[in-house]
């Protein structure tokens, strides 16, 4: 073999052979930076298809799921128990999540989970402390005197709604 190529563009193999423009391969992507685990880079020989460099990463679920249920607890406070029940699921999500980033060493989301935790606290407070309130100001109501006028057989036009006798 010759170590000139037959034609302009033609390239030489690491098998000693020379190969023609069209069959030459891509270059491999650089590896990604260190300090990034699970870099997605563009793979070799396969187009579209990604490669992953790095251990690939966990996630806590748990703990976006206490953040997501602490922050409907705090949207959903007036709703007659659904602000407290989402508070509820927000604190026990929460602590499963904050067992689970100590366990975790990559990505641990143990903040998230605090933050899922105090905004349940806040929400299961805010709930509780509106059915009260309901509650007082229903107590409070006299709803004996809204139909107050027995039957008598006489219209009384300035109580139309309340006379039953309308």
């Amino acid at each position: 073999m010759t170590d000139q190529p037959p034609s302009p563009g033609y390239w030489k193999a690491s098998d000693g052979n020379w190969y023609p423009p069209e069959q030459a391969s891509t270059p491999p992507p650089p590896p990604p930076p260190p300090g990034m685990p699970g870099a997605y880079t563009q793979g070799v020989g396969l187009p579209g298809q990604p490669q992953v460099y790095g251990a690939p990463r966990a996630s806590n679920g748990y703990a976006t799921a206490a953040l997501v249920l602490g922050i409907l607890s705090l949207l959903l406070f007036w709703t007659f128990g659904f602000g407290v029940i989402a508070g509820i699921l927000a604190i026990v999500f929460g602590v499963v999540g904050r067992s689970r980033a100590q366990q975790m060493t990559v990505d641990s989301r143990a903040g998230q989970a605090t933050a899922g935790i105090v905004t349940g606290i806040l929400g299961v407070l805010g709930g509780l402390a509106f059915i009260v309130l309901i509650v007082l100001a229903v107590d409070d109501l006299d709803l004996d005197e809204i139909n107050s006028d027995p039957p008598d057989g006489v219209c009384d036009p300035d109580r139309f709604l309340q006379d039953p006798d309308c």
